[in-house]
């Protein structure tokens, strides 16, 4: 006798209770015992009924299920004793310590396993598992939303520090964003606010991935001395990104971390924005930087900042950049008391450092030597004065106000904001094309007729001297008529046969 089993249609013996090839039950008495409810009555009583029924299943197997399971219970009664040896705590040199036997010592602090200690000599790393950057430590990875966020990309090779803010990682996709969680402590152990040490708290960090680039986008702290990790989660911080610091005002000295793992790190333009109580910066070393210009405007008590790369200096209160050919003016402390600043004669250009100019209140005077191209236009300038070297192929100065030479002509290009004088004589052969000047002092403006004032420049100027009465204009100036029409109701032209009349 023999009958077909109904999952796989095997062929088996009359009295086997199960297909020995899918291993599916057909016995109807073992599917009763299987199906039947659990009686009522005491705990005992209902214990002996399921071993009852264990036991008639287990007599009713082939002796190949029979040594399957033997098979299987000898294992786990093997596992067990060698995952509790396994994980069992241990000293640094392998034993088992009296205080962490149970737990955790004294201090709170999880002991090393000995299956942690086991990969540590293997594969030649330190554990430790109350660092928040090791991989078996507490940190956390908190995005935005409600999840969590896993970062697993490793942080690409850059190129070298640049000059302009093109040079830097373009925006991308971003693939994550969170905030890495730690203890908040300093390698000394200090993490309260207003600590004379750098505090280095991973919860006060938002990042975010791009291109495998780890980017730091704001700081959520408000602790006066920070340390700017260089790592988070066990990647290197390629970049921190525009406003990172923006609007803190507790904010009084930054720190980065030095690391030994040589790698790039940017600073965004605007880094450090309107934090009004910065008065240092610290820059890391082994680091290949790339700070861009103006990476802290409107701090007013910004006056160190502590550098260390063949491409930065800082002297007297500003900071320079080589880009390989020639030195820049890169930023100026907005915090330097200093009423004058005497550009050094090994520098060539100013650039940016315009920006931080506009917000020095101390700052009255500026001195370029024969080399140096001017400042870019701005408005607001609390300057008197630019003073410029005679022999400057670039710019020249007219009694403090810069102008810009080309071939035949110069060009208007700063009227100082504190220049006091009442009065002022436009250049011959110059060109007036002034924006975002504002000066109050001056009233009266002479015009040669080599000077050019086209329509829309004389409408800046007006914008430029609110207070401007009179404007005196040569009889023979070849736009003397368009400045009879367009003056009348504006201030008092007067014409002459000389403009110094």
């Amino acid at each position: 006798m023999s009958k077909k089993c109904k999952n796989c249609e095997a062929v088996l013996p009359d009295e086997a209770n199960y297909c020995l090839e899918c291993m599916t039950a057909f016995d109807n008495s073992i599917k009763e015992i299987k199906d039947a409810p659990i009686p009522n009555g005491t705990f005992k009583e209902r214990l002996l009924s399921r071993l009852t029924g264990l036991k008639s299943r287990v007599s009713s197997m082939s002796k190949r299920q029979k040594a399957a399971l033997v098979s299987a219970l000898t294992m786990l009664l093997l596992l067990v004793p060698l995952s509790v040896y396994l994980f069992s705590p241990v000293d640094p040199v392998g034993g088992v310590t009296a205080d962490t036997a149970a737990g955790n010592d004294n201090n709170g602090n999880r002991p090393i396993t000995r299956v942690e200690a086991l990969f540590d000599e293997v594969f030649g790393t330190e554990s430790n598992p109350n660092d928040p950057l090791s991989e078996n430590g507490s940190t956390s990875d908190t995005g935005s939303g409600s999840g969590n966020n896993s970062v697993s990309e490793t942080v690409g090779s850059g190129a070298a520090a640049g000059n302009t803010e093109a040079a830097a990682p373009g925006n991308g996709n971003s693939t994550s964003t969170g905030s890495g969680s730690s203890s908040g402590s300093d390698s000394n152990g200090n993490n309260s606010t207003g600590s004379s040490e750098p505090v280095l708290n991973y919860d006060d960090w938002e990042y975010m991935m791009e291109d495998g680039d780890l980017i730091v986008t704001k700081y959520t702290g408000n602790d006066k001395n920070v340390l700017v990790p260089d790592k988070i989660n066990d990647i290197n911080i390629h970049k921190l990104d525009k406003h990172t610091f923006k609007d803190n005002s507790t904010l009084e000295t930054v720190t980065f971390k030095n690391s030994e793992d040589y790698h790039i790190l940017w600073i965004s333009s605007s880094t450090f924005y309107n934090c009004s109580s910065l008065k240092k910066v610290v820059f890391p070393t082994n680091t290949d930087m790339g700070i861009f210009p103006t990476f802290a405007v409107k701090c007013p008590n910004l006056t160190d900042i502590d550098v260390d790369h063949w491409q930065y200096k800082f002297e007297n209160g500003a900071l320079y950049y080589y880009d390989t050919k020639r030195w820049f003016l890169y930023e100026y402390c907005e915090g330097n008391t200093s009423s004058s600043y005497t550009v050094p004669d090994w520098v060539t250009a100013i650039n940016n450092a315009s920006d931080n100019f506009l917000n020095c209140k101390y700052l009255k005077k500026i001195y370029l030597n024969d080399k140096c191209s001017g400042p870019t236009p701005r408005s607001n300038y609390n300057l008197e004065g630019i003073y410029v070297g005679d022999a400057n192929p670039s710019v020249a100065d007219y009694d403090g106000v810069l102008y810009t030479k080309f071939e035949d002509f110069v060009q208007f290009s700063i009227y100082p904001a504190g220049k006091k004088d009442k009065s002022f004589t436009l250049p011959q052969d110059s060109y007036s094309y002034l924006r975002n000047a504002k000066n109050t002092y001056l009233e009266t403006l002479t015009v040669p007729k080599t000077a050019e004032v086209p329509q829309k420049a004389l409408e800046h100027l007006l914008e430029s001297f609110p207070n401007l009465k009179t404007i005196k204009i040569e009889k023979d100036h070849p736009d003397l008529s368009m400045f009879q029409s367009y003056l009348n109701d504006n201030c008092l032209l007067y014409t002459s046969p000389s403009p110094r009349d």
